[in-house]
């Protein structure tokens, strides 16, 4: 994102395709695995949460330490010993939408206020990565900054 001689209206309406992570430096888990490989997944990465997709590449949703915790005490104070019997897609966020790389900023920013990343999809909801709030905040520092 070039950010020289642009008002603030143009700056906030380009897109996000330049910002994002793409997919192959990116950590992520399937549904069908097990919570006790996510959560070793999630403790060994130092990520507490990551996307979830599927074997068609497709984003189903986003797991973290914190929905899997949950989903232990939900469940009658699950043990972790129990965690190889319940799978990821049984404790995972299904309401989490992705964005497409031609997002404006603007909308881009709004979604980061409550959320330290979204997953970035095509139009047929394949995974191409994440954009972070700390990219899309310093984008914003560097524009402020000039």
């Amino acid at each position: 994102m070039s950010n020289k001689n642009i008002t603030k209206k143009e700056f906030m309406a380009q897109d996000i395709k330049s910002l994002y992570l793409k997919k192959e430096s990116i950590v992520t888990v399937q549904p069908d695995w097990t919570l006790e490989r996510a959560m070793l997944k999630l403790i060994r990465s130092g990520y507490s949460s990551v996307p979830v997709i599927n074997s068609s590449d497709q984003v189903e949703g986003l797991i973290s330490k914190t929905l899997i915790l949950d989903f232990m005490r939900e469940n009658q104070h699950i043990k972790y010993n129990d965690l190889p019997n319940y799978s990821v897609h049984q404790a995972m966020n299904k309401n989490y939408m992705g964005i497409w790389e031609n997002t404006p900023l603007s909308f881009a920013l709004e979604l980061m206020i409550t959320l330290p990343y979204v997953p970035i999809i095509d139009q047929k909801n394949i995974f191409l990565g994440i954009l972070t709030r700390q990219a899309v905040l310093q984008v914003i520092l560097k524009y402020l900054s000039e």
